[in-house]
């Protein structure tokens, strides 16, 4: 879902100039990085706002320095900065470890005559803290569309009420995150709970997923349809969608600037 298409070049200008981490007001912590002046800092924080990615936090075994990695899904671009701050010299930085970190910003000094005097970004960027299971789980609804041709597999839609439902869910990470497992071959449990509802489970045992996604609403019809035309070895693809807004039709959602992106379903197991 970005904007352009993020290079190398763009990660490499940036001077870094230290970092700050405050508590916020629900227990969590802010961390800002600082850079060199006002433009760099606001370029940064453009480039975290439009484009999906992950935080790793590292500390060298040796030195005890603290290690930031930003990897970006889309474009599979790191971006690696050395914090040169130890849990000695700066012990707010501990919080980047004990899953309190909440959101990050940029910011930069603005009065070199005051130590630790500096503005920031205002528009924060929240941290991607659930699981897949928790992510998925905030899904309203599914379809289930069967194959109409041998060029077209069946198809099941993880479906959103709406989009700002599916970011504030970190769906599209989560489900990225199962696209990079190429290994996994995930199977998919469909269990009826009631006329209205269902239950999913996404699962493979040699690779310790099991994601259950429940009390989804369904068409009784689709999935009738599915279970007639698709065998149960058969493989098939699972993709997010969002509602329309009279919640009559889902719609795919273009996860990259080429489309919806999918995890292979290598088959289903269906409970009446």
């Amino acid at each position: 879902m970005s904007k352009t298409t993020l290079t190398e070049q763009d990660l490499s200008t940036f001077q870094y100039d230290g970092l700050s981490i405050q508590s916020m007001t629900n227990g969590k912590y802010l961390l800002i990085l600082m850079l060199k002046n006002r433009s760099e800092s606001k370029k940064l924080m453009d480039i975290l706002h439009e484009n999906l990615f992950d935080l790793a936090i590292t500390v060298n075994e040796e030195t005890g320095i603290y290690n930031l990695i930003f990897h970006f899904t889309d474009s599979d671009l790191n971006m690696e900065i050395n914090t040169g701050k130890t849990e000695t010299s700066y012990p707010n930085i501990k919080n980047l470890q004990n899953n309190t970190l909440h959101s990050i910003t940029t910011g930069f000094w603005n009065h070199p005559e005051q130590p630790g005097s500096f503005e920031w970004n205002q528009n924060l960027k929240k941290i991607g803290t659930m699981s897949t299971q928790e992510s998925f789980g905030l899904a309203e609804g599914v379809q289930f569309t069967a194959s109409t041709s041998d060029n077209q597999p069946p198809v099941v839609i993880l479906a959103f009420p709406d989009k700002g439902r599916l970011l504030s869910s970190e769906a599209i990470n989560a489900l990225r995150k199962l696209t990079k497992m190429k290994e996994c071959r995930p199977v998919l449990e469909i269990k009826i709970i009631d006329q209205e509802h269902l239950n999913l489970r996404l699962w493979d045992i040699f690779f310790e997923l099991d994601i259950h996604i429940n009390k989804l609403k369904c068409n009784p019809d689709e999935i009738k349809s599915f279970i007639e035309k698709t065998d149960k070895n058969d493989h098939f693809i699972f993709v997010l969608g969002l509602y329309t807004p009279d919640k009559k039709q889902i719609t795919l959602v273009a996860t990259k600037d080429t489309g919806p992106e999918f995890v292979m379903i290598y088959g289903y197991k269906y409970i009446a």
